[in-house]
């Protein structure tokens, strides 16, 4: 049986033995070191995985790995459960949990001087980023698509691009003059959300006879 001083308790269940919980999972190239100090030749494979119930990280080992399609990552829920991909992180090919405890890539944060977020993407590819020609930013190289880049692929990199007088760049990258804007163009406009706190008005009550506030 694997045993180890540091932790909790060793529960023995039907095909893994659970090596109790984990403040956090190891790095992915931890992984190996994990293996030969917690598992044992018949049961071989390592495995960290998110325990939903108790919001804490246990470690377990297995006969075999398994696998989720892309997309997807495993966490505990009574038994091991496949879910999707985070918001912020993507997994395009097959999940091991003999590999990982969460979806493999982060998203990109488009946060670059002058990018902003074309697409979100999903949970099986990246986001796409773009240059906020609102306020003048152009892409340095074209990218392959014109309006948006795939920032594992290529450049994304803005510049200021200077517009003459009179003139306006356009979702199109390019500068008109602002009576030429027609609001036809081959790039998606940018939207951007104004948020305003509207204070509450604080309101005053007159005394009335009713109110009982005069006194005769």
């Amino acid at each position: 049986m694997v045993t180890d001083s540091g932790l909790l308790k060793v529960l023995l269940v039907t095909g893994f033995i659970c090596l109790a919980t984990a403040v956090l999972c190891p790095d992915s190239s931890q992984w190996n070191l994990r293996t030969r100090a917690r598992c044992n030749s018949s049961l071989p494979s390592y495995n960290c995985l998110y325990d939903d119930s108790t919001s804490s990280f246990v470690e377990f080992c297995t006969r075999t790995p398994d696998f989720q399609r892309p997309g997807y990552k495993f966490i505990i829920r009574g038994n091991i459960d496949g879910i999707e991909c985070k918001k912020k992180r993507y997994q395009p090919i097959k999940f091991w949990t003999n590999g990982s405890y969460h979806c493999l890539l982060e998203k990109t944060a488009c946060n670059g001087q002058g990018q902003v977020i074309h697409d979100e993407g999903n949970s099986t590819s990246d986001r796409t980023c773009r240059c906020d020609y609102t306020r003048g930013f152009a892409f340095v190289i074209r990218p392959k698509q014109d309006c948006f880049c795939h920032p594992a692929h290529e450049d994304c990199s803005c510049f200021i691009k200077p517009c003459s007088k009179f003139q306006v760049m356009t979702p199109d990258y390019k500068c008109i003059k602002a009576s030429d804007w027609n609001g036809i163009f081959e790039c998606p406009v940018i939207t951007k959300t104004i948020t305003t706190t509207v204070t509450p008005q604080k309101t005053t009550r007159c005394p009335t006879e009713k109110s009982g506030m005069f006194k005769h």
